[in-house]
């Protein structure tokens, strides 16, 4: 049995940023021979039963063929996103991560999912921590948190701090390698 479906969880992968910084739409960027997109794409197709990209525009990701969410808030943020997964969600626990982030393992997500708590626990948000701080594009969230994002918008300044006024269990990693999130090309090794 899939890890995914013994606990029932969603993952969710975030293209609705504006990749100012990148200069073109990196999610469909080619690198080594495939969209960017397609790398976390392909590695969490076969872990997670259930599986979306939640974007600004759907026709954009349409030819990927994966079930594309448009994002419900109008804002260019990763909250955005992730309030429009867990809004969606049939699941109470739900896997989020960034379209650009190609370095991303299998075995990074196992350990976040086997953090999951049991019922009697309160944590709302399993997130990874690296040398570099949190990593909040790449965790877990509690579906119960999109009547508090959408009640507290106002009042949000970031995810990070979002993320810290709540009930949240934090998981340690030595390497911030996998959580690379792509902003430029030379962000990416070249091709061999």
């Amino acid at each position: 049995m899939k890890q995914s479906s013994k606990h029932n969880i969603t993952a969710f992968i975030l293209a609705g940023g504006l990749s100012l910084r990148f200069g073109e739409d990196k999610a469909l960027y080619r690198y080594r021979g495939k969209p960017l997109i397609a790398w976390p794409l392909d590695q969490l197709k076969p872990y997670f039963d259930k599986l979306f990209i939640i974007a600004k525009d759907e026709s954009t990701y349409h030819h990927l063929g994966f079930p594309i969410l448009e994002d419900q808030l109008p804002y260019q943020t990763p909250l955005a996103g992730i309030y429009t997964g867990l809004k969606c969600s049939s699941t109470d626990w739900n896997f989020f991560m960034g379209c650009d982030m190609p370095f991303l393992t299998l075995n990074v997500i196992e350990t976040l999912i086997h953090a999951l708590p049991d019922s009697h626990q309160p944590t709302k948000i399993i997130v990874p921590r690296t040398p570099q701080g949190l990593e909040p594009i790449a965790a877990i969230y509690h579906k119960s948190l999109a009547d508090v994002i959408i009640n507290e918008q106002d009042t949000i300044s970031s995810l990070k701090g979002f993320i810290r006024s709540q009930n949240c269990k934090i998981i340690d990693f030595k390497s911030s390698k996998p959580f690379t999130n792509v902003n430029t090309r030379e962000q990416l090794p070249h091709p061999d």
